[in-house]
């Protein structure tokens, strides 16, 4: 009885330890600062395509980058100072579902669509609070974008 509950206290260390360990669409831009150091800010150009930069421009959000491990990520973040999306482009393997999901990672997803070996696009939650889930690019150059509609500016 007592190695389960020590595997079970051992269990929700390491849930709360990833969760705190990263950045994800859904915190704000203080609790990355505390996690990661500062952020560095990018043109909002370099981080969305020209016409919605200059949509999420006019309303006040800003594009920052940041290095968790050997990731570099992209985040953009609602003039509330929430992130609302976040990616990170062209690497040999995919990073760990909470570096962009965060707690709802540890979710039952449900998948939108699938090219095999190529992209898989999945849902996290349900409704308006659900963020979607983007992974893409052929094997040794992988990308993946997590995006939130209900914060979108």
């Amino acid at each position: 009885m007592r190695k389960i509950a020590l595997a079970a206290v051992w269990f929700l260390i390491v849930q709360a330890a990833a969760y705190n360990a990263f950045g994800a669409v859904g915190k704000t831009y203080n609790q990355m600062v505390q996690k990661h150091g500062a952020l560095a800010q990018v043109p909002l150009g370099r981080v969305a395509g020209a016409k919605e930069a200059a949509r999420y421009r006019a309303r006040g959000a800003r594009g920052y980058s940041f290095n968790a491990g050997r990731f570099k990520v992209y985040a953009i973040f609602n003039s509330n100072n929430v992130c609302f999306r976040e990616f990170t482009l062209h690497n040999r393997t995919l990073p760990d579902e909470t570096l962009l999901l965060g707690r709802l990672a540890g979710t039952a997803p449900k998948v939108l669509w699938r090219v095999p070996r190529r992209a898989i696009a999945l849902q996290y939650g349900s409704g308006a609070d659900a963020v979607i889930l983007r992974t893409f690019g052929q094997p040794g150059d992988l990308s993946a974008e997590a995006n939130s509609k209900a914060l979108e500016p």
